[in-house]
């Protein structure tokens, strides 16, 4: 794998956890398309979504076919909300196992509840700033040299 600076460590956890804090934001916007495609649905006639495709007789040509491009795009929609969820429990995984307790609850206010920085520094306690940077880059660094293992 080759060495990393403390610095490129710092910078690969950084990179790591940044896309984090914006999986909610990115996950509500998903489901708001799914409701917004599952209204497209409804107002093309009643859909029986219990079925994986839409069949049937009557329906007029290529409908069924804009109904199924339908179905597809909220299933990969639903595919993506999978994968954020995913990324993001895999990061509190690796921050819950961090051995820099007080950086790791900074990095977990940051990264994960979306807070900022400074706020993120005020809920270990009464530490000063300095000494919540610290906490912070001690955690960062171990979390990038986990990264790289």
């Amino acid at each position: 794998m080759g060495e990393y600076d403390e610095k490129q460590l710092i910078e690969k956890a950084v990179e790591y956890l940044q896309p984090v804090k914006l999986i909610d934001v990115q996950i509500a916007s998903i489901k708001e398309e799914i409701n917004q495609l599952r209204a497209n649905l409804t107002s093309m006639g009643a859909i029986d979504y219990s079925k994986d495709r839409v069949t049937g007789g009557g329906t007029p040509q290529g409908l069924e076919g804009s109904v199924a491009r339908f179905l597809d795009t909220v299933a990969e929609r639903d595919k993506r909300i999978d994968e954020l969820s995913k990324l993001k429990c895999d990061a509190i995984t690796k921050i819950d196992a961090l051995d820099e307790k007080l950086g790791a609850i900074i990095l977990r206010y940051e990264f994960i509840l979306n807070n900022t920085t400074e706020d993120a520094y005020k809920m270990i306690g009464c530490y000063s700033t300095k000494q919540a940077k610290r906490y912070k880059q001690k955690a960062l660094l171990e979390f990038g040299r986990k990264l790289v293992l």
